[in-house]
């Protein structure tokens, strides 16, 4: 017998983020809003918890992103401060 408890695959997800706004008491978070493979949606097929993994997923991404903009962001200033030093 063969089982399969884990398969990966290459799809298209289109999401919408909402950044955390502490100061309004919005936690921010991702919905998914259609998951594409081979030209077919199949979030409706999907588990919650696969949802929830693709959420989580779009978040580290996003959070990963940032972080290398805001890195980037203070190289920058660094490089001014020494030609303007």
């Amino acid at each position: 017998m063969n089982y399969t408890t884990h398969a990966e695959m290459t799809v298209e997800v289109e999401y919408s983020h909402q950044p955390a706004e502490p100061d309004v008491n919005c936690a921010g978070g991702v919905e998914i809003e259609s998951v594409t493979f081979c030209g077919m949606d199949i979030l409706a097929g999907l588990s919650g918890g696969s949802v929830k993994d693709l959420e989580l997923e779009i978040l580290e991404h996003l959070a990963g992103q940032r972080e290398a903009y805001d890195e980037e962001k203070a190289e920058a200033r660094m490089d001014q401060r020494r030609y303007t030093a």
